[in-house]
């Protein structure tokens, strides 16, 4: 108890000292806006004491409360719950729901009502802070229903079957090897080849094109002389991996290629956001939401002791998330990835349009299931001449064993995979021999093998080693070494065959270190090799946990907590109508009009002149002079949305919003270039063609 009113003593010194930082011309504005007039001489410390007294009236405290609105709360609970809430960061939490001037008017509406405030860093960034003398006023508000609200959809649809598999993803993985030179090097397939794409999977050649996307960037497939190769050390360690494992990184990789931590915190953070999604499911903007969310956790003990209720609502975990995701652009591609290869499944839509999805059963499916427990019985069925039907039943290392012989043909609910001449021959190439095979068919079908199909693997096994053309690695060895090295395992892992007594292929890799490779199975060659390359380590797979749901810990209210709309208008309309009583000229009515719809009042004593601090903040078209001096006045300072006639007739209007970086006289008439938010475009107008001008006070006042 002790230690969380020390820690709440120091947030109000913070507080404290923000305010006494600002520039003279911010802080007496506040001072004025909730003291009235300031008498000189003046202490700037009595000041901020005299406007604590002010927030902690009991009477201030239940207007402050029920003045707030849908917006505030979201706003309010995203200041407590994001690590380091800055001005950026919150542009980007709402920009898929909000303007950028409609967010930051909203965040200096905020600080005007003194709910939060900047508060400057160390290292000079600037983050916003919950006011600590309202936290009893703030907490009730501070509801993750706020910004990852449930819809009620109007259209239910069916859970859709998802299209990742490891039948689908083995069966494509066999395409690939088929045609190798498929694609350019952009990963564009080439038109062939997308139309034999159509034929083997049918209705799924966009997640074709995002697995092959995947597989490239994840370093799985790579470019050869002849085209894509497999690099199949790494492709049998991804197999390796359980199946939500796979489908976080293929989602993650669909989009974008990283390194290898990058790689694992995007793959965490995705696995980690759907198991979060309810049932109810979420709209693809509150999926992102979500994501970034979890990806800016606060985990402080500031949370901890102050905002305890809203860190059981939404704990997030440190331990996983070694850096912040920045990119909102790079999560939504991730999340349309995810989407399109069924681990998001579509809900319902919703009145408004929007579509509702929840996390599919393979996410669910895969991360209780054991990589190794695969219905292997009756798994294949041998049809009628070569081909072969694997059912949906086996992971992705045994249709990868499978694949190794055979050629897909069809993807479907099941696989149809066919034996030739030529998929064998690739076989043999891996020093599989037919009775490997044989062994494979065995394990998986319940049924013998055909005799015929075993007469046509003998024959172009025989075909096969009739003639054989060898490039690689010859090793000559005496007799006396010979009987020596023989019985050694670890040589016998790298002889691709024995071509006669003493001569042998290895199987060197490229890029390998022969001389390495054979001194490790305790052989010592003393001749140098020129070519030799140095052995490269390879690492092994970065890993994931299965999705954690952060969100489920509390039980969700089914209706976000807001005052009452009618005792919020009862006390606006009552300070409106005590302004049309007061005695002021028509400059000062309207200010104060505005100051009251904006909650800045929120006690009578604040309708004296005294209080008032008149500006103007907009001009329109006809009043070139005003809209001169709101630029020149914010000029590398604040905010401009200005609008633009887009015809002759003004029907048609565009807005932009940024910062002023330079106004120069032309003539008659002004150019001003503009700074556009969040595109940072440069942009010039011409003044005299400004239809409309509109200052949104930004966090230059506040020194930035």
């Amino acid at each position: 108890m002790q230690n969380r009113e020390n820690e709440r003593t120091e947030r109000i010194v913070q507080w404290r000292e923000s305010l006494s930082m600002l520039p003279d011309v911010r802080f007496f504005e506040i001072m004025r806006a909730y003291l009235g007039g300031i008498r000189t001489p003046f202490n700037k410390h009595k000041l901020i004491e005299q406007l604590s007294s002010v927030l902690r009236n009991a009477e201030n405290r239940e207007n402050i409360r029920d003045f707030i609105s849908e917006f505030d709360i979201k706003i309010i609970t995203a200041v407590s719950f994001i690590e380091n809430p800055s001005p950026e960061k919150l542009t980007e939490l709402f920009a898929c729901e909000y303007g950028v001037s409609e967010i930051r008017a909203e965040l200096m509406n905020l600080c005007d009502r003194l709910i939060i405030y900047l508060y400057s860093k160390q290292d000079e960034t600037k983050i916003f802070r919950l006011n600590p003398l309202l936290d009893d006023v703030l907490l009730p508000f501070i509801d993750v229903n706020a910004l990852l609200p449930i819809y009620t959809y109007t259209i239910a649809e069916n859970d859709t079957p998802h299209i990742i598999s490891p039948l689908f993803i083995g069966s494509f993985i066999s395409f690939v090897k088929m045609f190798p030179d498929m694609c350019k090097n952009n990963s564009e397939i080439k038109k062939k080849d997308y139309e034999r794409l159509k034929d083997v999977f049918p209705s799924k050649e966009k997640c074709a094109e995002l697995l092959l996307k995947a597989l490239i960037n994840f370093g799985i497939f790579k470019y050869g002389r002849k085209g894509l190769f497999a690099d199949e050390e790494k492709l049998f360690a991804f197999a390796n991996l359980p199946e939500f494992e796979q489908y976080s990184y293929l989602a993650v990789c669909a989009a974008v290629r990283f390194g290898r931590e990058n790689l694992r915190v995007h793959a965490q953070l995705l696995s980690d956001t759907l198991a979060s999604i309810p049932a109810e499911g979420f709209s693809k903007a509150v999926i992102l939401r979500a994501m970034f969310l979890l990806s800016n956790r606060k985990d402080t003990e500031e949370v901890k002791t102050v905002h305890n209720r809203f860190d059981r609502i939404l704990s997030l975990h440190s331990e996983n998330n070694a850096e912040p995701v920045k990119s909102p652009e790079i999560l939504e591609e991730i999340v349309d990835a995810a989407i399109e290869f069924g681990l998001l499944s579509k809900r319902g839509i919703t009145e408004s349009g929007e579509e509702i999805f929840t996390a599919s059963k393979v996410m669910q499916e895969s991360g209780a299931a054991d990589i190794g427990n695969s219905v292997k019985t009756n798994a294949l069925v041998i049809d009628a001449g070569n081909s072969i039907t694997i059912m949906p039943t086996l992971n992705l290392k045994d249709v990868l064993t499978i694949s190794a012989f055979a050629d897909i043909v069809r993807c479907g609910t099941a696989g149809v995979f066919e034996i030739t001449k030529k998929s064998v021959s690739r076989a043999f190439d891996k020093n599989l021999s037919p009775e490997n095979i044989y062994s494979v068919l065995e394990n998986f079908s319940a049924h013998e093998i055909p005799q015929s199909l075993k007469i046509n693997i003998e024959e172009w096994h025989t075909s096969y080693s009739g003639a054989l053309l060898y490039s690689g690695y010859v090793l000559k060895i005496d007799e006396k070494t010979r009987r020596i090295i023989e019985k050694s395992p670890a040589f016998a892992k790298l002889v691709r065959c024995k071509l006669a007594d003493g001569i042998f292929l290895l199987d060197i890799p490229d890029g390998e270190d022969p001389l390495k490779l054979i001194s490790n199975t305790g052989l010592q060659i003393t001749a140098e090799i020129i070519t030799a390359k140095t052995r490269e380590e390879r690492v092994a797979l970065p890993r994931i946990i299965y999705g954690n749901n952060k969100i489920e810990r509390d039980k969700r209210k089914n209706h976000l907590m807001l005052p009452d709309k009618n005792i919020c208008e009862e006390k606006i309309n009552a300070l409106l109508k005590i302004a049309n009583t007061l005695q002021l000229n028509a400059e000062e009515r309207e200010c104060l009009i505005s100051r009251i719809k904006q909650k800045l009042i929120i006690n009578k004593a604040q309708l004296d002149s005294s209080c008032l601090h008149t500006e103007i903040l907009e001009a329109d078209g006809t009043e070139y002079f005003s809209k001169l001096r709101l630029l020149e006045d914010s000029l590398n300072r604040d905010t401009v949305k200005i609008s633009i006639p887009t015809d002759n007739t003004g029907n048609s209007i565009q807005t932009f919003t940024g910062k002023v970086l330079e106004l120069t006289r032309l003539g008659n008439d002004a150019e001003v270039k503009i700074e556009t938010e969040p595109n940072k475009e440069i942009l010039s107008f011409s003044v005299s063609k400004i239809s409309r001008v509109k200052i949104i006070r930004g966090f230059g006042i506040y020194g930035k």
